[in-house]
């Protein structure tokens, strides 16, 4: 149920940022970490409540996705503490529209990028093709 809710909220809070709807956008993200803590913990207390969506990732590669996206972020917080924006308000200091920098993506990312979009592609395609042959039903 929390995973569903998870997912359900993803398209949420990419249609209020989209829309620059910033005050109830953070509170989408709140609620969804809260549902993603809750489903973490619910899995480390009790084995059979385990998520089947968490157990597709592998740890190492959620440590070094989350570790990388916490760098961006506080890199983020860095550059709007250096650079300002020129009237100084809560609102205009913590609303995303108004840059005090610009990312220009390095050719890395742009690779990792086209590299990722493959890698998420050709699984679904070869599982969509191959079809019965990819599923192991589990007696029991």
């Amino acid at each position: 149920m929390r995973q569903h809710m998870r997912i359900g909220l993803a398209p949420v809070l990419g249609y209020l940022i989209i829309e620059e709807d910033f005050h109830i956008a953070p509170q989408v993200f709140a609620l969804a970490g809260l549902t993603d803590l809750s489903d973490g913990f619910i899995a480390q207390n009790w084995a059979n409540r385990k998520s089947v969506l968490g157990n597709l990732t592998p740890v190492p590669l959620t440590y070094m996705i989350s570790s990388r996206d916490v760098m961006l972020i506080a890199a983020g917080f860095y550059v709007r503490y250096r650079t300002p924006p020129t009237l100084q308000t809560l609102s205009k200091c913590s609303n995303p529209c108004s840059a005090t920098a610009r990312l220009k993506p390095t050719l890395i990312s742009k690779t990792l990028w086209t590299f990722t979009a493959f890698t998420t592609a050709a699984p679904a395609y070869s599982y969509y093709h191959y079809g019965r042959k990819t599923v192991r039903v589990i007696k029991g």
